[in-house]
């Protein structure tokens, strides 16, 4: 009898100290995805932007960039099947020169005297995947 008091208070317990450390762990990556909210604006339509890449690092397709003169964004998952790697956050490098002009939803990337295009939070051309392995 003692045997199972002991054995359910120890998965209570186990319950308990899961649950606390997971609320702790949601609290914490809130705070830390509205800090980079604040830090990085979404780039919008509106948004006019000329620069070279000085930084950058992608979360969940988005990728987060600085440019020169400490200019940062947050730019939505973006794809063109025309260039390899076809997403923008593994298409993107330090050193890239970005253009997107206001009231258009195109950023243009140069680099190496090339000219590359993605449109913002869209896809471009066709989805090389077989279509039974696409989700």
């Amino acid at each position: 009898m003692v045997a199972n008091k002991n054995r359910i208070f120890f998965i209570l317990l186990m319950i308990t100290i899961v649950a606390v450390f997971s609320v702790i762990s949601i609290t914490k990556l809130d705070k830390e995805s509205k800090k980079l909210d604040e830090q990085y604006p979404v780039l919008e339509n509106y948004n006019t932007i000329t620069g070279i890449v000085m930084h950058l690092f992608s979360e969940h397709g988005h990728i987060y960039i600085t440019l020169t003169d400490s200019i940062k964004y947050l730019i939505a998952h973006s794809i063109n099947y025309n260039y390899s790697p076809y997403f923008l956050d593994d298409f993107i490098i330090i050193g890239d020169s970005l253009v997107k002009h206001a009231g258009s939803d195109t950023l243009f990337v140069y680099r190496n005297k090339e000219e590359y295009y993605f449109l913002i939070g869209e896809s471009v051309g066709v989805d090389p995947t077989p279509k039974i392995f696409r989700q």
